[in-house]
């Protein structure tokens, strides 16, 4: 019962931490939050209705996908993190960023602080 409860908690804390990572990328594509709310009861009503203004097209559908999929109202619908970092389109940003990361810095200094 005990490994099951913390199996269970842990898939519970995966969960919140991709909703609030959801949360972090929705504002750095919309530079507003995700939910918003003059109270902290209407903040709560908005976040368990799972109601937010839309990305903006401009974004990639992939983006937006994976926004939607986060700020899910369902845990159980919600991503897990390496899940997320499989998708391609999250691959390929982070090979671009850890190339530009290894080719700004000299070779004696990779892996330092990286």
């Amino acid at each position: 019962l005990q490994n099951y409860n913390n199996n269970n908690n842990h898939n519970n804390n995966n969960n919140n931490i991709n909703h609030n990572l959801g949360c972090i990328l929705y504002e750095l594509c919309t530079l507003k939050h995700a939910f918003d709310a003059k109270s902290l009861n209407g903040l709560a009503s908005k976040i368990m209705r799972g109601t937010y203004p839309p990305i903006h097209r401009s974004y990639s559908s992939s983006t937006r996908r994976l926004v939607k999929e986060m700020l899910s109202k369902s845990p159980h619908q919600r991503p897990d993190l390496s899940k997320t970092l499989q998708m391609p389109f999250i691959k390929k940003r982070v090979a671009n960023f850890m190339s530009d990361v290894v080719m700004s810095k000299p070779a004696s200094k990779i892996g330092a602080g990286t």
